[in-house]
């Protein structure tokens, strides 16, 4: 949360030089997986903080997050809040902290569908250096077929709270179920590494 305050702080930096202001914020992390495309228009409430409605562990799914801009400073600044001992903030996860926070703060929380923010926590697999979607922190029950696969790592079991069907999120015609079928993932390795 420290790094991510120090962007915020950055960005109002940049902000004033210019003489604009940001009319969202969005908070990801970096091994998020985008599966779909976002759509800024579903986003309007300069003063909300946009979140799924899956794993979100009594709180606030913190994997990725729209903030409107009048809410973007009162969560991108959790970190200092942290220290405020003023703010009723005390809880068991970072779920419910940012949902405290949020609350402390005059935030309205949106909880909306997957598709909205359609991002998969993702790493590399060792064995294959592929890309693989974390299954344990997904919204999902199966991955989409135009991503990759669930990683083959241990999975620790958890209730249904949320979790969906690709087919119930994106029901789309064929031709288009055919063209993402066709610009399916194929492979990845970082910079640097040899995959033959």
């Amino acid at each position: 949360w420290k790094s991510r305050e120090l962007m915020w702080n950055a960005s109002l930096a940049y902000e004033r030089a210019r003489g604009v202001q940001y009319a969202r914020v969005l908070w990801t992390r970096d091994d998020a997986y985008w599966v779909q495309s976002l759509d800024l228009t579903n986003f309007t409430d300069p003063n909300a903080l946009y979140t799924r409605n899956c794993v979100t562990y009594h709180g606030i799914n913190d994997k990725t997050i729209m903030l409107g801009r009048e809410a973007a400073p009162a969560l991108m600044t959790a970190y200092s809040a942290f220290w405020n001992k003023t703010l009723p903030l005390e809880s068991q996860n970072a779920e419910r902290y940012l949902m405290y926070l949020a609350k402390a703060r005059g935030v309205v929380v949106r909880y909306v569908k997957f598709q909205r923010l359609p991002t998969l926590d993702a790493m590399v697999d060792k064995s294959n250096q592929q890309i693989c979607i974390k299954k344990y922190y997904s919204c999902l029950l199966e991955p989409p077929p135009w991503g990759p696969p669930f990683c083959k790592a241990r999975e620790y079991p958890r209730g249904p709270e949320g979790l969906q069907k690709w087919p119930e999120l994106w029901p789309m015609p064929a031709w288009a179920r055919a063209r993402a079928l066709s610009a399916r993932y194929v492979g990845w390795a970082p910079r640097g590494i040899d995959r033959t």
